[in-house]
């Protein structure tokens, strides 16, 4: 048998990848997802947006710093009692269940790539199956 071996790479940088985790009645934003949003810290609110594009499903998630009509409040994440800056999660079982079908509600998660909208620098875009 012939043996290769296989690189590994030393760096951060997939931990870091923009990515939503759909499932147990929620998404979850990773800190890639937030970090593609400026002055991310200062948003409280989300409205949730769906499109089809080539037949995909798209949702769009747009954040606001006050409530608006049809936004949900968002989930900012705890960690030793403080609030991290760069997560958070949006919870909403039906929602999700609308959105999603049974992957949105069942008790694992599903990862999804994430998006800065390039028209409006507020919107997170979930590119969907």
């Amino acid at each position: 048998m012939n043996w290769e071996t296989v690189k590994i790479k030393n760096t951060s940088k997939s931990r870091n990848s923009a990515y939503a985790s759909i499932g147990f009645g929620r998404i979850s934003f990773n800190t890639g997802a937030c970090e593609l949003i400026e002055n991310f810290p200062s948003y409280n609110y989300a409205k949730i947006l769906k499109a089809k594009k080539d037949g995909k499903l798209l949702i769009g998630v747009k954040l606001y710093t006050e409530y608006d009509e049809n936004s949900i409040k968002i989930s900012k994440r705890k960690l030793n009692g403080k609030i991290v800056d760069k997560s958070f999660n949006i919870e909403n079982k039906p929602l999700m269940e609308e959105l999603f079908g049974i992957q949105g509600t069942q008790n694992k998660v599903t990862r999804y790539s994430v998006k800065l909208d390039p028209e409006d620098k507020t919107i997170l875009i979930i590119y969907g199956e």
